[in-house]
């Protein structure tokens, strides 16, 4: 797995360590030899995937976040219990302190690893509705996406203020 080395600081003296990986550089034998490494209700939830690529994020997903968190906090991964919150995000159970996010979509899943709490997302940039954008975003984020003159641009601008509002939320998620 390749790590992203960069470590963002902040005022509040917060690390932030980012992971990502590209599913297809991992083999089918590989995520074979994963599946031993997750736990059963991962596996459990990849082996319902009716698409390979779908259980094969599901499994890299955690995997990188078991990763992320050993290179992070130089933790045994072995004693690593996961739950979730009340809508879903995942935590350690048995250090709440550890703070991780993950995402994926396309052939990418990463991971974002920090000391406080933290979000992160990505998005494939296939296709995008501008009644999305007119729903979702504020005035001045619509006149943001339309100031571009090219269709390829103001879908660059509508996945970047897009994959920033969905990490922000992913972020602010409580008990």
């Amino acid at each position: 797995m390749r790590r992203n080395d960069k470590k963002l600081s902040y005022v509040y003296n917060m690390t932030i360590n980012q992971y990502g990986i590209n599913i297809m550089t991992v083999s089918d034998n590989q995520i074979s030899l994963m599946k031993s490494l997750i736990s059963e209700e991962r596996r459990k939830k990849a082996e319902k995937c009716l698409f390979v690529a779908d259980a094969k994020r599901s499994i890299l997903a955690e995997i990188l976040i078991l990763y992320a968190i050993r290179k992070s906090f130089n933790a045994d991964t072995s004693e690593i219990k996961f739950d979730k919150l009340q809508y879903g995000k995942p935590v350690i159970k048995n250090h709440k302190e550890w703070c991780f996010n993950i995402s994926h979509s396309g052939n990418w899943v990463v991971c974002a690893v920090g000391d406080h709490p933290i979000g992160i997302d990505v998005e494939e940039m296939d296709v995008w509705y501008a009644s999305i954008a007119e729903h979702f975003f504020s005035i001045h984020e619509n006149k943001r996406i339309r100031k571009f003159s090219h269709e390829k641009d103001r879908m660059k601008e509508f996945f970047k203020l897009w994959t920033l509002k969905e990490s922000y939320l992913k972020k602010m998620e409580k008990d």
